[in-house]
């Protein structure tokens, strides 16, 4: 089965309630952190001790053992976020790499006078 543009329904619906659903989502999934910014980016990479003699092997960096399940979690949120934006929202968060610069990029666009603005999302 394929899916083409036309078999996705397109809804406006008002930026607090949508901000509402993605925050009980993000809760539900312990992801709520990652879109507060109370569960920051760990550090990528250890910075290797330059008080010992280096070696290629110790000199080289290595990715932090926090840094690759907060990455995939963070890619999970963000991915589900972009999925539930329109062809014209999207143009607002393209090239943001993380899912709280993309919440914030939406809530600058959107909360500011959500009563007139409204975000539109697929259904």
């Amino acid at each position: 089965m394929t899916l083409s543009r036309s078999d996705m329904v397109s809804v406006n619906i008002v930026y607090p309630l949508w901000r509402e659903q993605a925050l009980a989502l993000a809760e539900n999934q312990e992801l709520l952190g990652h879109l507060t910014n109370e569960d920051p980016t760990p550090p990528q990479c250890n910075i290797p001790n330059s008080s010992n003699t280096p070696t290629a092997e110790t000199s080289a960096p290595r990715i932090t053992e926090a840094y690759i399940p907060w990455k995939k979690s963070d890619r999970l949120l963000r991915g589900w976020i972009i999925g539930t934006l329109s062809e014209e929202t999207l143009g607002l968060v393209v090239g943001l790499d993380l899912a709280n610069v993309v919440w914030e990029a939406l809530k600058n666009a959107y909360a500011k006078d959500s009563q007139e603005q409204e975000l539109t999302l697929k259904q």
